[in-house]
């Protein structure tokens, strides 16, 4: 009985890391440009503020926020920093059009083209075999945990076999649920 117990603590505690491991990739997606404008794509952007003084993200300089579907909008806190902050936007990105436009900055995202495309959905591609590789070595890892208990003899052959299948059919739920997120994401990419 306190086997079971403790399997049930185990599948919590690898669902936590799993879905840690589903948090990472959700932020990773939010960088992908789609053609939508996402105030993820620049809110941890690193600008030079001050006379050079200090490096800031910019949202920790201001709020981002989403005007329309290719432009967003940042309203800095302070006002005399406006055009330090949109001489580093179009310094860091070459593809980004920022204008101030009285206290805010105006930045224009442009349509992405084929190729453009192609490279965001080859990467979203590689971030997906990534998160897939750690969700498989948490597989791993339990796994061993319990081939090691096998071995010892604190568990029996159908405890080990009865764990193993629960914990590939764990990890195959995880894969799914970032196949999916990498499915919507690839929508959105291709327009």
């Amino acid at each position: 009985m306190l086997f079971c117990y403790n399997l049930a603590m185990d599948k919590n505690k690898i669902s936590a890391e799993m879905d840690k491991i589903i948090d990472i990739f959700k932020d990773e997606l939010a960088t992908i440009r789609t053609g939508r404008a996402n105030p993820a794509l620049i809110e941890d952007m690193q600008v030079s503020v001050y006379g050079g003084e200090q490096k800031m993200q910019l949202k920790e300089l201001g709020t981002v926020g989403v005007e329309e579907a290719r432009t967003m909008i940042f309203q800095p806190w302070d006002k005399s920093i406006i055009k330090e902050v949109k001489n580093e936007i179009l310094a860091n990105s070459s593809d980004l059009q920022a204008v101030v436009d009285g206290e805010k900055i105006r930045i224009k995202l442009p349509t992405l083209t084929m190729e453009q495309r192609e490279n965001y959905l080859s990467l979203l591609n590689k971030k997906l075999e990534a998160v897939k590789v750690m969700i498989r070595n948490i597989r791993s890892d339990h796994r061993y945990e319990y081939q090691d208990m096998l071995q010892e003899d604190e568990i029996s052959q159908d405890e080990f076999h009865r764990w193993e299948e629960e914990l590939q059919q764990l990890t195959d739920d995880y894969i799914g649920e970032l196949e999916n997120l990498a499915s919507k994401k690839q929508q959105e990419i291709k327009g």
